[in-house]
């Protein structure tokens, strides 16, 4: 029978492209064969040829061990595949699924069922490919290199995980897909649902999807559902996350960790999780993301430099943006063009930031139940609020804007304020109270009381209003 066709050809070149359907073309140029034209997926060897059944009941581990040691690239046609132990891939390995296959851990395993260490060049084209974790291991796919050389050229798609992991040691973090020390990996149309959701101990740590140590990774259409965090990055660069839905979390959706640098969220939801975006890193930007009914922050800002929040919505957290408590400063923070409604508690709520720009907010609330103020600034230095719209409908929110505290040199300037009780207040709290704050051309429009200041309050420059 000859070698198989794979074999004859040789990785260097079969270029495999998988689209939509389950077909994938190879074009062939082998000088031993005298031919170039193009071959069917169909033709490629599949793990059937070394043994795998896909039954769902047969151990098809062995099969495809031999499979990936046999060939470059590695079809997976329809079936049920059962995995009691992982599957090692090697340099430059690409998996082809057909449509229709599952993949099922049988046995308990300390490793993930695809596993990819220390090799360059690794494609997993999964094309709506199942990987059922069935309480036997805490991984998927791991795809890792190393701090000296990081993996290059890596690849994964179309793969979707289910399943609770395994019952990991408490305090121990684990990822159902875990892309480690990789650079320029490309992680698309992947999704996850049920990963250490709900039966989890406290102290146990499930990131759905993890990205450590990466330089400029991609990750595309990543949808998560039934999560203990959806996503963690630690220590990354040049970071793109986009066309992303994370619902139902039990702890963070997105968990920006520190060393990481330039991290991008465009085009999201992250929805009804405890904290919608935990930030401990600098240069993150979050542009047309929604954020939704978060039972603590939409965005925590634990600490960080220039961050941008642009043309985002807020909606129904019980506070939209803030900080954790007075001391962990961040600085340079820009928000603009960004709309905030039905607050529980307020809309911005920092307790120590420096040299930041509010400007542009769409802000309306008719819930809110924060005294303190639906934006409220307290210890901050030389922070704007420009060109807003604050609307309170029945003036249920008793002050919009509230600075407090030691802070100084603030701008409010140019914002609407439609039916408010007290538009802006400058309150002192135990002999610290704001200083040089300039109110400048605001239009106040059913306000009752347009600015309201504590006696002890100095320096403040106030334009007549609009």
């Amino acid at each position: 029978m000859g070698e198989p066709l794979v074999q004859q050809i040789g990785r260097r070149n079969l270029l495999l492209a998988c689209a939509a359907g389950g077909a994938a073309v190879a074009l062939v140029s082998n000088a031993r064969l005298g031919i170039s034209r193009p071959i069917e997926q169909g033709e490629l060897p599949t793990v059937k040829a070394f043994g795998a059944v896909g039954d769902g009941v047969t151990d098809d581990s062995p099969a495809f061990r031999r499979a990936a040691d046999a060939a470059d690239t590695i079809r997976i046609p329809a079936g049920t595949y059962r995995a009691d132990s992982s599957i090692a891939l090697k340099q430059g390995q690409l998996v082809a699924f057909d449509a229709g296959v599952v993949i099922r851990a049988g046995a308990l395993m300390d490793s993930a069922v695809l596993d990819a260490d220390g090799v360059d060049g690794v494609q997993i084209i999964g094309n709506g490919a199942v990987i059922d974790l069935n309480e036997k291991t805490d991984k998927a796919i791991r795809i890792s290199g190393s701090k000296s050389r990081p993996n290059r050229r890596c690849r994964v798609s179309g793969i979707s995980v289910i399943g609770r992991s395994l019952t990991t040691d408490p305090g121990t973090a684990s990822s159902a897909i875990e892309l480690t020390h990789l650079d320029g990996v490309v992680a698309s149309d992947i999704q996850v649902d049920g990963y250490a959701h709900k039966n989890a101990r406290d102290a146990e740590q499930g990131y759905s999807v993890g990205l450590f140590h990466c330089i400029n990774p991609q990750l595309n259409a990543l949808r998560v559902t039934n999560a203990n965090v959806g996503l963690e990055i630690f220590n990354c660069q040049n970071v793109q996350v986009s066309q992303f839905t994370i619902r139902d979390c039990i702890d963070n959706g997105v968990y920006i960790l520190s060393g990481s640098t330039s991290v991008t969220l465009l085009q999201g939801l992250i929805d009804n999780c405890e904290e919608g975006v935990v930030i401990r890193s600098d240069n993150v930007t979050l542009s047309n993301v929604s954020i939704t009914n978060c039972t603590n922050k939409g965005v925590s800002l634990r600490t960080g430099r220039r961050g941008k929040i642009n043309f985002c919505h807020f909606e129904r957290n019980r506070v939209h943006i803030g900080d954790d408590r007075e001391g962990e400063r961040t600085a340079n923070l820009s928000v603009r063009e960004t709309t905030f409604r039905n607050a529980a508690e307020a809309a911005i709520s920092l307790m120590a930031t420096t040299d930041s720009e509010f400007d542009g907010l769409d802000v309306q609330d008719s819930s809110a139940s924060y005294k303190g103020g639906l934006i409220r600034l307290s210890n901050a230095s030389r922070c704007s609020i420009r060109n807003s719209r604050f609307n309170n409908p029945g003036k249920s929110v008793p002050i919009i804007i509230r600075l407090s505290n030691a802070t100084a040199d603030a701008i409010i300037a140019g914002n609407i304020f439609v039916e408010a009780d007290t538009a802006i207040e400058l309150f002192d709290i135990a002999g610290r109270h704001p200083k040089n704050t300039q109110i400048l051309d605001n239009t106040f429009l059913s306000v009752n009381t347009p600015v309201r200041q504590s006696q002890a309050v100095t320096g403040t420059v106030e334009r007549p209003d609009r």
